[in-house]
């Protein structure tokens, strides 16, 4: 789903910045899937093209371009007030997204644990230099 290497190509191989889009993505995108079913349920066809036009953005980012494919198919199912299909394209989306969200850790995992397991260099003292 995540195509790593395109991904990190586009930020630059900026892992820092990987990791704070990372963040805001795990942080927000659940409430966007909140509002865009919310909206779905309503029938709501603006309501569903803002949604899933703002999700489209948010994995833009991450070059999760199956994702946003179809986060497209519901904003233009939305634009064009034809809902009927929503619920299910709807259930596709959160089940990419839920699974893009855990790829994401996946690649965040590794630096977490390499930064809790470097211990800063602590010099040696100069009384035990040469004892045995």
């Amino acid at each position: 789903m995540l195509d790593y290497k395109t991904m990190m190509e586009q930020l630059d191989d900026d892992t820092e910045l990987l990791t704070e889009l990372t963040e805001l993505f795990l942080g927000a995108y659940p409430q966007e899937i909140r509002s865009l079913r919310a909206a779905v349920e309503r029938n709501d066809s603006q309501g569903v093209t803002q949604a899933a036009h703002s999700l489209k953005g948010m994995v833009s980012n991450f070059r999760a371009d199956c994702v946003a494919a179809t986060a497209l198919q519901l904003e233009i199912l939305g634009r064009e007030a034809q809902l009927a299909d929503a619920p299910k394209v709807l259930h596709l989306l959160v089940h990419q997204m839920d699974e893009m969200a855990r790829q994401l850790r996946e690649i965040q995992a590794p630096s977490s644990l390499s930064a809790q397991l470097v211990k800063p260099y602590l010099p040696v003292s100069r009384a035990f230099v040469g004892k045995a």
